[in-house]
């Protein structure tokens, strides 16, 4: 929100405040702050660190710290700037958007590709901004967290173990125990497919938003791709919730458009 206000100028609580001079305050009216504070939670004990030491355009550098967290940029229906974030823990929500049959006009499953599986990472983290180099790194692997993955899930998607590692720079850290953190995230949210779905709803759900949590009623199958969406279940020892996440919105004149992924427990075990 500072960078946004007091250096690309975005949601000024005075329009006449000029960038540089004075502290700018922001016009909370242009932030939904509801999914900034649910983001902050998120992030409770996260510590960041970088500098900016060549100019860059200011959305593009807001993007790039997103990369590196739970959260991702959106703006609202309304017009005003937000964040989705992906939560560790979904076992006890209770503002949850239930689809009605009825109102569903068409759908259709898909599945994240089986290429962007992760089931192990060595994330580089601060950046010596002199020698140009990353200076120590973290390396956690999927059977770590989830020793059951280990026995069935390579196998389920065919892969082998180098195949799912990954590389990571993470030019915005500088702390041992975020960046370990962050290394967890990644591979509980990544270490399997999820299922997506995409609706064509009636305008009944026009007031959908992205980051809005959906369940989905009984359809004509109550599996996708072996997985039961209607309870919650296990995949290779992760936690699997009967809630979607919306990803994209869009509408129209008599239609709403929606894509959703299925949301997995990243803390190891649906209690």
């Amino acid at each position: 929100m500072n960078i946004m206000v007091n250096e690309m100028g975005y949601g000024k609580y005075n329009v006449d405040d000029v960038l540089g001079e004075n502290v700018i305050f922001p016009d909370y009216k242009r932030f939904d702050v509801s999914s900034i504070d649910k983001s902050r939670s998120a992030h409770q004990n996260w510590k960041m660190g970088f500098s900016v030491d060549k100019q860059i355009n200011g959305k593009r550098l807001i993007e790039d710290i997103l990369t590196e967290s739970k959260s991702y940029p959106r703006f609202t229906s309304g017009g005003t700037f937000g964040l989705m974030t992906i939560e560790d823990d979904y076992s006890n929500i209770s503002d949850v958007v239930d689809i009605n049959r009825n109102y569903i006009i068409k759908y259709n499953f898909t599945q994240t590709r089986r290429e962007n599986i992760i089931t192990s990472v060595k994330m580089f983290y601060k950046y010596d901004y002199g020698k140009g180099k990353y200076m120590d790194y973290v390396e956690r692997e999927i059977g770590d967290l989830i020793p059951e993955y280990d026995a069935t899930g390579y196998d389920m998607y065919n892969i082998k173990k180098e195949d799912g590692h990954r590389d990571i720079n993470l030019k915005y850290h500088t702390e041992y125990s975020t960046v370990s953190d962050f290394a967890r995230y990644t591979l509980m949210n990544y270490c399997n497919s999820h299922l997506e779905v995409n609706l064509s709803l009636s305008l009944n759900y026009i007031q959908l938003e992205v980051g809005d949590i959906i369940s989905l009623p009984s359809l004509k199958e109550e599996t996708a791709f072996g997985i039961n969406y209607l309870e919650e279940t296990t995949i290779n020892g992760v936690g699997v919730y009967p809630y979607f996440i919306v990803m994209e919105v869009n509408s129209n004149i008599d239609v709403v458009n929606i894509k959703a992924v299925q949301l997995h427990d990243l803390l190891g075990g649906i209690q």
